[in-house]
Formats: C-alpha cells, structure tokens, sequence
C-alpha cells in the first residue's frame, strides 16, 4: 500500500522525535486497517517507547490500544486498555475535565459489552453516560455526548434484535470521537469506528436492497461528502457477501477481490479472509 511505504520512508529519514513518534503511530493504525494486528502492535510499542524517552505521558497509546483491539474483535483485551487509560487520564487531568473522561470510560465500556453481547452492563453504561451527560461544561461535549449514547442504545437495540427500534435511532447518531484527546488519536479512532450500523440493522433484519445499497455508499468515495474516512476493508468483504445472496455473483466476485487485495498481506487465519478466500473460489 502507498500509504504505508511514504510512511516507512519518512520514518526511515525522521530525525525529530516527534516525527518518529507520528510515523510509529501511523503506521500502527495502517497495519491493523489492513488486518496485520501483531504489527501494529510492534508499531504502537515503538511509539510508546519513544515517547517514554522524551519524558512525555503514554495514556494516549493506552487509548489507542483500547480502538486497536477492539476492532480486532479482541474485547477482553479492550476493556483493559480502556480502564487503564481511564485511570491514567483521572490522575494528569484538571478536575474540571473528569466528567468528560468518564463519559468516554462510560461510552467505550458500553461499546464493549456490547460486542461481548453482554446487554446488562451495556445498559447500565448508557445509564451511566446519560446521567454525565447534563453535568459536561461545553455544549459540544453535551451534543456529542448525547450523539454517542444514542449510538450505543442503537447498538443494543441491535443486540436484542429490536431492529425498528434501532434504526430509528440510527439517524441521530454520529461516527463518534469525544474531545478529550489529540487530533491523531481523534482522526484514527474515527477511521476504526463501525460505521455501518444501518446496513447491519438492514441485513439482520432481512431487507438486503437496503443493506446492500448502504454498503454501496460506505465503499465509494463521495467528493461532496464533508466525511474523508477512509472505507473500511471489512465493508467490502460483507457487501459481498450481500451481493452473494442476493445471487449476483460478478459484483460479489468484485468485492471478495477488492477485499482480499487489501488484506493479502493481513494475519493468516483471520476468519473474514479465509472465508472471502474460499467464497470467491466457490464462485468462480
């Protein structure tokens, strides 16, 4: 990818440490993007590292880690780097932001139990985001924070199948960031964010057009779009999968290729890339 070879060249030139740093983290997030976890993890560990030899604060590779993981599907590991940089967070900030870090805690913590299908304690973090919400000093914070936790009660409207329910939520919810950390931090956990809340709902729920035609906007670039995300790997793989039941097998042939392309080099055995793998080879 073209991407990650500028980035390994300006990282091969950096002398500064804060371009080194800049590069290990991007880097990192490429990596995981493209499905090669241990990699990324090394990349993330560079950073840290580097910026422990500065003297500066690594809580912001805890939430790093914390995105990473679970967009590896790995929620234990999530939860761990969410609470420690949680804890790390309480003991640098003003007390005037703790507020806003535990709406943060809250709304990952909710975002966790969900994808471990834990619908008590994904309800008691929404319950407890809800109740911060009022209390937050910027009315951005509020808005967004509002935002999120509708997000996080589509979810889990989705997790007890409530598909209605959760698609009329769907609409007011945000790709969500709160403001509480760096702009990199911000720009990669936006790019690792689950966007495709809607076309999930609609595939579950039965109405493939609907998923297939939302997928179909998540995967191509829109200029006029004020959004410069970019499309995620997976997305390919599941509208494939779309088109495939649908019967249309040349478009689903398409996206298992655009998929696997992306992913050639992703770890051996992940679960979407053998069965992209041996689904195009069933079709052929």
């Amino acid at each position: 990818m073209k991407a990650v070879e500028w980035i390994e060249k300006r990282a091969a030139a950096a002398t500064a440490p804060a371009d080194q740093i800049a590069c290990q983290r991007w880097l990192a997030f490429y990596f995981v993007w493209l499905g090669k976890t241990g990699g990324s993890l090394d990349h993330l560990k560079k950073a840290a590292e580097l910026m422990a030899a500065q003297g500066m604060d690594v809580a912001d590779e805890s939430f790093l880690k914390m995105v990473f993981y679970f967009f590896m599907d790995k929620p234990d590991q999530s939860r761990q780097a969410n609470d420690a940089w949680f804890s790390r967070g309480l003991k640098l900030a003003p007390a005037p932001f703790h507020d806003l870090l535990r709406s943060v805690h809250a709304y990952r913590s909710g975002l966790i139990d969900v994808k471990k299908g834990d619908v008590r304690s994904a309800k008691a973090n929404l319950e407890k985001l809800r109740s911060i919400i009022p209390g937050l000093a910027a009315p951005s914070d509020r808005q967004l924070g509002q935002r999120c936790g509708d997000f996080l009660e589509a979810e889990i409207l989705y997790l007890e199948k409530n598909f209605d329910r959760a698609l009329a939520i769907v609409p007011k919810t945000p790709a969500p960031g709160f403001n509480a950390l760096g702009d990199m931090a911000d720009v990669i956990g936006a790019n690792l964010y689950s966007n495709d809340l809607k076309a999930r709902i609609l595939a579950d729920k039965g109405d493939l057009d609907g998923a297939i035609a939302d997928y179909e906007r998540l995967t191509v670039f829109d200029p006029k779009s004020e959004s410069r995300l970019l499309i995620q790997p997976r997305f390919h793989y599941r509208l494939a999968r779309l088109y495939e039941k649908k019967g249309l097998t040349a478009k689903a042939r398409v996206c298992y290729r655009k998929f696997l392309d992306l992913w050639k080099d992703a770890d051996a055995g992940a679960p979407e890339l053998e069965d992209a793998g041996k689904r195009l080879a069933e079709i052929k």
